[in-house]
């Protein structure tokens, strides 16, 4: 059987028994990056605590990047970039600290979520992984879980698209080094990560993309020297935040998105764990509904809110042949 699945959210925050993460709050964010900024000036990460505090510091940080969104539009100062097609230096420190939080904050239980992931790979042996989720904890059940899914060495495009270099840190010297790429393999087990990775990285335009290995990913985000090895620009956080800004034209959001259509399309059964579809939801309402009008799969469902999400499901996608996920 050709099983898909499909992970929102809640897969993150409570995956088998092992004690779910809650997301971090403003809170949180203003005291890492004091921090952060008491070790090692940064002069436009200190230029990130004021905008902040404008906040509330009890609100998901996710919520942040709406907020930010709307004040770069009534703020011009905002956006002092001379290329209006360069990426603010201050959203960039944003977005970089919000990224190293999660990682952070993640870190305290991230070994016990990833056990329970991979063990859930296992017994599912799914063909691919769709996920809507940034943080690393899919991507190292899924490399612990390798010998159940994965025949040898990852493929090199195992999250859908090429990269173009691919790092892990040097155990001798604690250094980055680039690895080399294995060769693509289309038929191979995926991973696709539909709203980017704390462990992918682009450079100035978007134009080429570094992936690091998911263990190693904090030293990057403790590194100023970590540059393109194309362009040697400022490699930032390849993520697309939660907000209405979302770009899905960046490079490799297309790549990725097609090949989730084609999983999708090819699935017998799909799993959606911890994935509360919206109305909102248009860019995902409207990939499950162009794969299900070309092949109608089986969905099981693991959600708190069962009911709901069934309902949902019917209603915004059509879904009809759907029950609870039973893991044995």
């Amino acid at each position: 059987m050709n099983r898909v699945m499909l992970l929102g959210c809640g897969f993150s925050k409570a995956v088998g028994k092992a004690a779910g993460v809650p997301m971090p709050l403003t809170k949180d964010l203003i005291d890492l990056i004091k921090k952060t900024v008491s070790k090692k000036p940064i002069p436009n990460l200190r230029k990130v605590i004021p905008q902040l505090r404008r906040f509330k510091r009890s609100i998901d940080i996710e919520e942040v990047y709406d907020l930010i969104d709307r004040s770069a539009k009534l703020k011009e100062h905002l956006w002092a970039g001379k290329n209006p097609h360069e990426p603010d230096p201050l959203l960039k420190e944003i977005r970089f600290a919000i990224s190293s939080c999660l990682l952070e904050i993640h870190r305290f239980n991230y070994h016990a979520l990833a056990k329970a992931a991979a063990n859930m790979i296992k017994r599912v042996e799914p063909s691919a992984i769709i996920t809507l989720n940034w943080d690393l904890i899919t991507d190292v059940a899924v490399e612990n879980s390798s010998s159940n899914i994965i025949e040898g060495d990852a493929a090199a495009d195992m999250y859908g698209f090429m990269p173009d270099a691919r790092l892990s840190v040097d155990t001798k010297d604690n250094t980055l080094q680039y690895d080399a790429l294995a060769d693509p393999i289309f038929d191979s087990f995926k991973l696709l990560k539909l709203h980017g990775s704390l462990s992918w990285f682009a450079c100035r335009d978007s134009s080429h993309v570094t992936i690091i290995n998911p263990k190693d990913a904090a030293l990057v985000y403790k590194s100023d020297d970590f540059r393109c090895p194309q362009d040697q620009s400022k490699l930032d956080p390849l993520i697309l935040p939660p907000s209405s800004a979302k770009d899905y034209s960046v490079h490799p959001f297309p790549t990725i998105w097609r090949r989730a259509l084609v999983e999708l399309s090819n699935a017998d059964e799909i799993i959606v764990y911890g994935c509360g579809i919206r109305e909102a939801d248009f860019y995902l309402k409207d990939l499950l509904f162009k794969a299900r009008m070309r092949k109608e799969p089986k969905v099981k469902i693991e959600d708190p809110d069962y009911d709901g999400v069934k309902g949902r499901l019917a209603d915004l996608v059509g879904y009809r042949d759907m029950s609870r996920w039973r893991d044995k």
